[in-house]
């Protein structure tokens, strides 16, 4: 296998000072999300159950992560659309 040459056909050589070393902000931003890695993790496996759901007339089991995440998703939908609706509602009366 040949080796990288430059200019001067010597083999390129990896100068110490040209490595740049992580920052103070990176560390800490992969140290958060190593650790909300480690939160969510912690939080799927103990809400990973199976519980029965009764909505209007259908009856059905479904794990309450899932269960959660839905919630969650059409709970912030609903928020969304609503400010979208205030919004559009607040620029007709102008």
């Amino acid at each position: 296998m040949e080796t990288p040459e430059n200019q001067d056909n010597q083999p390129n050589v990896v100068n110490q000072q040209e490595v740049k070393k992580m920052s103070n902000k990176q560390m800490i931003g992969i140290a958060l999300g190593v650790l909300a890695l480690v939160c969510l993790v912690a939080f799927i496996a103990q809400n990973w159950r199976r519980v029965g759901v009764e909505f209007l007339f259908w009856r059905f089991q479904i794990r309450l992560i899932f269960l959660i995440i839905i919630s969650a998703f059409l709970g912030g939908a609903m928020t969304l659309s609503f400010m979208i609706y205030r919004k559009r509602k607040k620029k007709k009366k102008k």
